[in-house]
């Protein structure tokens, strides 16, 4: 059984607190219009500890980058939606020189790569308050696990052991603000936003890690904002809107998830059944009719939808149907769904213009090249089932390296490789053949880190 406080989504600052995490504490400039649960957060301090300094060193140049957790903070929507929002910032000069200015793609690379293993370790309840160490990108399970030992009655924590699922992480994200511009630097393929809501640039990113893809959002060139007034409420609508859709979705495709699993049974007319059409009611809502003062803000945060397979859909649709889900609730999880599986499959442009042709994704312009996008998605569903997470993740980043290099005749090698893969026996041989093939077309392809051990599974076990 859950505690009853904090009094989610409106707990009294300053007076209630997240048992092992921290207090409740009032947002100073409050939250967004639209969104529950973004004026108040648990400043959750406790909840993930640092037992060393943050500094990235590179030992070539002797570049140092101190980093500071400037914040950590959980927010709440009473419901279903919580978020951990982790803050770091660092100094614009190292020894007098501008960081942005002297820091190369190699040092880039390396420097979130070194983010993204610092080890930390968080408190568990559920352990008798063991600290478990972790690395910071994978942190999303050891968090979930911790809160539901903070928020759950002691007598009852014997049973919650046997239903972690609970409370589940999604895919982190990241957001990544630059006072100046850093684009010709960044070293990961990425996609930019044409939408102009401050002098800077928008654009996103996949990146690559242990076999796994994480999205990253880049706000560059914003030194000058924090200065206009009007500018620098843009950007925090922005940063609200971009973190917050993200655990939306995430929220929403864990628990679509779990129902198609059949985790999450539902009775008919019960009241679990209409807590439920009322989560999906309203979380497709505020999801369609993002609320901000700026509509191009809304429109760029939507850009972070994940995809959908079809075969999921249609599961969770007859799943509904059954429970007897309102009809007007089905057609809006459906269409919430459709859009996600229509998405568009990101990589790098290297041309002028992107056109869409059916299942097709076309880069016109120089080093033009065409990836199946439905191949792919196919593939990724099919292996995920089959293998796992960052076997299906490798063929994605396959993908976008493909996108990235122009390189024709591996896009040709890719495609024939994705139609293998979606036979009911697809040949072992034939995929060694059209994966040697590709790293010979595309070498880069086969240093991407971890993807060569993730595809070696396939001629394996296929």
């Amino acid at each position: 059984m859950r505690l009853v406080r904090p009094t989610w989504p409106s707990p009294t600052p300053d007076r209630e607190f997240i048992r092992c995490w921290g207090g409740i504490k009032k947002r100073k400039t409050g939250g967004l219009n639209g969104w529950i649960g973004e004026d108040t957060f648990c400043e959750a301090t406790k909840a993930i500890i640092f037992t060393q300094n943050i500094l990235f060193t590179d030992s070539q140049s002797s570049l140092k980058i101190p980093f500071k957790v400037v914040f950590s903070r959980f927010y709440f929507d009473g419901n279903a939606v919580g978020k951990l929002e982790l803050g770091f910032a660092c100094p614009t000069k190292d020894r007098g020189r501008e960081i942005e200015d002297n820091i190369n793609e190699k040092q880039f690379k390396e420097l979130i790569n070194y983010l993204l293993i610092f080890k930390i370790k968080i408190s568990n309840p559920l352990l008798n308050k063991r600290k478990e160490e972790c690395e910071l990108i994978k942190a999303g399970k050891f968090i979930a696990r911790s809160y539901l030992g903070t928020t759950t009655i002691q007598k009852n924590v014997c049973d919650i052991l046997e239903k972690k699922w609970l409370v589940e992480a999604g895919t982190p994200t990241i957001l990544l603000i630059c006072g100046k511009k850093i684009s010709h630097k960044f070293p990961f393929f990425k996609k930019e936003s044409d939408s102009k809501i401050f002098n800077g640039n928008i654009f996103m990113s996949l990146i690559p890690h242990q076999g796994s893809t994480y999205p990253m959002w880049v706000l560059e060139g914003v030194s000058s904002e924090f200065e206009q007034v009007d500018c620098f409420c843009n950007l925090r609508h922005l940063r609200i809107c971009l973190l917050r859709l993200h655990a939306e979705h995430q929220c929403l495709r864990i628990i679509l998830k779990n129902i198609e699993s059949g985790k999450i049974t539902i009775s008919r007319d019960s009241e679990a059944s209409q807590q439920l059409q009322y989560y999906l009611n309203e979380a497709t809502s505020r999801i369609n009719r993002l609320q901000s003062p700026n509509i191009d803000i809304a429109e760029i945060a939507r850009e972070i939808q994940d995809c959908v397979s079809p075969g999921e859909r249609e599961n969770l649709i007859k799943y509904l149907e059954k429970t007897q889900v309102r009809k007007n609730i089905r057609r809006k999880v459906d269409n919430y769904l459709k859009s996600c599986y229509n998405g568009l499959f990101i990589g790098t442009m290297q041309g002028d213009i992107e056109i869409m042709e059916g299942d097709v994704i076309r880069d016109i312009g120089a080093g033009a090249t065409v990836i199946n996008r439905s191949l792919v998605e196919k593939s990724f569903n099919k292996v995920r089932d089959q293998f796992d997470e960052n076997a299906a993740s490798a063929l994605r980043l396959i993908a976008q390296e493909i996108e990235k290099s122009g390189n024709k005749e591996a896009g040709e090698l890719f495609d024939s490789f994705n139609e293998e893969l979606q036979k009911p026996e697809p040949k072992r041989s034939l995929l060694r053949t059209l994966w040697n093939g590709m790293v010979e077309a595309l070498p880069a392809i086969g240093q991407l880190a971890g993807v060569v051990a993730q595809i070696s599974k396939l001629f394996i076990a296929a």
